[in-house]
């Protein structure tokens, strides 16, 4: 609980606010549209490859501050403790993974020739991340300060179960959108589902679990 009470999980907090408030002051129809993300896909339409590399720094780190916080939770769940040490271990974790899970994908889009499809999924996959932080950011951080973060205690692990429900609901939302799936070739849907949409989670609940 302590992590959750110090001066450095109140910065990353401000840092994500920060990067939030510069969204609505800059660029307010596109937060908009980003709310939308899930029912529609303008979002993708009109904002697909045009992103600056600073934009998707900041959009990238402060997803990973948001996501390795929900997953702190579960951490905290098992383990009754969370460290900023411990913390930056989930972050680096969750930063490989997104890495690997990346490479092997374009590696199998350019098995089966199939790289626009793989391009179109990999910024309509960190569209979700981005969507799934600006949603549960003020989630965060009611739970954090009300009450001295009497709810860390009590519904954190509810938040990071949620988080997992909402996150496979935008997988199979992407699904459809980009027929993953729809391909005539058994063999590739087989190694797909293999390769990136379960052994990987797998192992990465198996780091998580015995992180320390």
């Amino acid at each position: 609980m302590v992590f959750y009470l110090s001066d450095l999980y109140t910065l990353l907090l401000i840092f994500s606010l920060l990067i939030f408030s510069t969204l609505v002051f800059f660029e307010r129809n596109r937060l908009f549209l980003l709310i939308e993300h899930a029912i529609n896909r303008k979002y993708s339409l009109i904002y697909h490859r045009q992103d600056s590399t600073i934009y998707n720094v900041f959009t990238t780190l402060n997803n990973l501050i948001i996501i390795s916080i929900i997953v702190s939770f579960y951490i905290f769940h098992i383990k009754e403790i969370v460290s900023f040490l411990i913390f930056i271990k989930i972050g680096l974790i969750l930063f490989m993974f997104f890495i690997i899970r990346m490479a092997i994908i374009y590696a199998i889009g350019i098995l089966f020739e199939s790289i626009e499809t793989i391009k179109r999924y990999y910024y309509i996959y960190c569209t979700n991340l981005h969507f799934i932080s600006l949603f549960f950011f003020p989630i965060i951080f009611f739970i954090s300060y009300f009450e001295q973060g009497v709810f860390i205690n009590n519904i954190s692990i509810y938040i990071y179960y949620f988080f997992i429900l909402f996150y496979f609901i935008l997988k199979i939302i992407l699904f459809q959108r980009l027929n993953v799936l729809s391909i005539p070739f058994m063999l590739y849907n087989i190694l797909y589902l293999c390769a990136v949409e379960v052994l990987p989670y797998l192992v990465l609940l198996k780091l998580l679990n015995n992180i320390n």
